[in-house]
C-alpha cells in the first residue's frame, strides 16, 4: 500500500471512485443478475494473475472508446470507456489482468442485453415453431400461434424471459469463467485471438439455443407457470445439462499452449497520469448529453388530415383519431437503439404478448397484444423510410448504414382487433409519412 501512495495512485483512485459509481449507475442496475454475476466473474477471472495479462492496454481501449464518441455519440461507448478505465486502475494497483475481462464486460453491458432482447425475436418465433413440432407428438390438444404455445388451454408466451435473457448472460459468463479456470489449473494461457476460443463460444451459443428449446418443451409439457419452483428448477437443470457440462468437457480437452508469466505494468507510463483527464472529459460529455435541449420535430408543425398531431419529443410523432393511436419514431442513426413496442410499451407498464407475423392490406408486419390489468389493446409495427419497408432490425440498419434514407418505426395501436385493417389503411394514405 505504501508503494501505491508514493507513486501517486492515491489521488487517481480517489478521483475515479466517486464518478465511477455515478457514471456506471447510469448504465447498470447494480441489483440485476447480469451485473452481480458479471462482477463475480470479473473477480474470479481477475484474481488469476499467473497468466499473461493486460495493464495499460485497458487505458488505450478507454481512450479509443472515448474518441469514438466524437463520431458515434452513443451511451454504449461511454459505458465501455469508463469500464476500461476502472480495469486499468485495477491492473495498475494489483497487477496485470486477464484479457478475458473484455468478453465479461461485453456480456454484462446494456448493449448486449439490448441485442439479446431485440435481435433474438426471430429466434424466439423459430423456437416456438420447433417446440410446437416436438410437443405435437406428445400433446394432442396443442396450439401454436406466433410466440404463443397453448397446452389444453394453458398459454405460454415465448417472450425474452422465456428465451432466457438472464440464462443467456449466465451461460456466457460461466463460459468465460470455465475457460479461465481451465487455464489456471492446467497452466494454459487463454488467447482470445486463437480459433479454439471463438469455436468454444460459437458452440456455447448453439448450446444456448438447444438449452432454451428443451426448456420451453419441458415448461409447456409440465405446465410449469412462471414463478413456480419447478419452472425455475427446469431452467437450472437445462443450464447444467446443456451448457455447463458440455463447457467443462470442452475446456478440459482444449489444446494446451505455453503459459506466459505475467509482467508488471509500467507505473511511470504517461497513460497513468493522462487517463484521469480523459475521465473528466467522459463525465463532462455525459453531463452535456443529459442536459442537451430537445430539437423541435419538423413534422410536429404539420397537420395530417384526420389526425390530432402531437410531438412527443425530438424523434417521436404521435397521431391520434377516434379509434387508433399511431407513433412514428425516427431512427436518425443506424447504430442507435430503436424504440420498438417490445421496449417502449413495457416501460409504460404494459405486457406485450401473442406476437406473430401478419399480413394487413397485403403488407407484412408484426402484431401483438398489449395487456395492462383488464385493459387490452392490439398493436402492429414495422420499419419504413417511404422507399423500403421491412420487419428486420438488421435490414433497416444495414440499408441506413449504406446510405439509404433514415427509417421510421411505425406503430399503430387500436382497442379492437377488427379496427387494425382500417387504421393501417388510413395511415398509409398520409403521403408525408409513406
Amino acid at each position: 500500500m505504501q508503494t501505491i501512495w508514493k507513486k501517486g495512485w492515491s489521488w487517481i483512485l480517489l478521483l475515479s471512485a466517486i464518478p465511477s459509481v455515478y457514471i456506471l449507475h447510469i448504465y447498470l442496475s447494480w441489483t440485476s443478475a447480469s451485473t452481480i454475476l458479471g462482477l463475480i466473474s470479473c473477480y474470479i477471472v481477475g484474481a488469476n494473475s499467473k497468466e499473461k495479462g493486460w495493464g495499460r492496454e485497458y487505458a488505450l481501449l478507454a481512450i479509443v472508446a472515448l474518441l469514438l464518441t466524437l463520431f458515434i455519440p452513443v451511451k454504449t461507448l461511454y459505458f465501455f470507456s469508463w469500464s476500461f478505465t476502472v480495469l486499468f486502475f485495477w491492473a495498475m494497483v494489483t497487477g496485470p489482468k486477464s484479457p478475458l475481462l473484455l468478453p465479461i464486460l461485453f456480456f454484462m453491458s446494456p448493449f448486449f442485453q439490448f441485442v439479446v432482447q431485440v435481435f433474438s425475436f426471430p429466434i424466439r418465433l423459430q423456437l416456438s415453431s420447433w417446440a410446437g413440432s416436438i410437443l405435437k407428438h406428445l400433446i394432442k390438444d396443442l396450439k401454436v400461434e406466433g410466440n404463443v404455445i397453448s397446452n389444453s388451454g394453458t398459454e405460454f408466451s415465448i417472450d425474452e424471459v422465456c428465451m432466457g435473457l438472464n440464462m443467456v448472460v449466465v451461460s456466457l459468463l460461466l463460459g468465460v469463467v470455465i475457460w479461465n479456470l481451465g487455464a489456471r489449473f492446467q497452466r494454459k494461457s487463454p488467447p482470445l485471438h486463437h480459433l479454439p476460443f471463438w469455436l468454444y463460444f460459437l458452440i456455447l451459443m448453439v448450446c444456448n439455443v438447444v438449452m432454451n428449446l428443451f426448456r420451453i418443451v419441458a415448461i409447456v409439457l409440465f405446465k410449469s407457470m412462471p414463478g413456480t419452483w419447478h419452472h425455475e428448477a427446469i431452467g437450472l437443470i437445462s443450464l447444467l445439462v446443456y451448457v455447463v457440462l458440455p463447457l467443462i468437457w470442452m475446456a478440459r480437452f482444449r489444446k494446451p499452449t505455453n503459459s506466459v508469466a505475467s509482467k508488471s505494468s509500467p507505473t511511470h507510463h504517461a497513460l497513468n497520469y493522462a487517463l484521469p483527464l480523459f475521465l473528466i472529459l467522459v463525465a463532462v460529455k455525459v453531463i452535456q448529453r443529459d442536459q442537451q435541449a430537445s430539437i423541435p420535430n419538423p413534422l410536429s408543425s404539420k397537420n395530417f388530415e384526420g389526425y390530432q398531431v402531437n410531438s412527443v419529443n425530438n424523434t417521436t410523432l404521435e397521431l391520434m383519431d377516434q379509434s387508433s393511436l399511431v407513433y412514428v419514431k425516427a431512427n436518425p442513426n443506424w447504430y442507435q437503439a430503436d424504440h420498438n413496442p417490445q421496449i417502449c410499451w413495457k416501460a409504460s407498464g404494459y405486457v406485450l404478448g401473442d406476437i406473430k407475423y401478419v399480413s394487413i392490406n397485403g403488407k407484412k408486419c408484426y402484431q401483438g397484444v398489449l395487456k395492462k390489468g383488464a385493459e387490452l389493446m392490439y398493436t402492429v409495427w414495422w420499419y419504413s423510410n417511404k422507399k423500403d419497408r421491412t420487419l428486420s432490425q438488421f435490414e433497416w440498419r444495414w440499408k441506413q448504414f449504406t446510405g439509404a434514407p433514415p427509417f421510421n418505426l411505425i406503430n399503430i395501436t387500436v382497442k379492437r382487433e377488427a379496427d387494425l385493417q382500417a387504421a393501417c389503411l388510413k395511415f398509409e394514405q398520409v403521403k408525408e409519412l409513406n
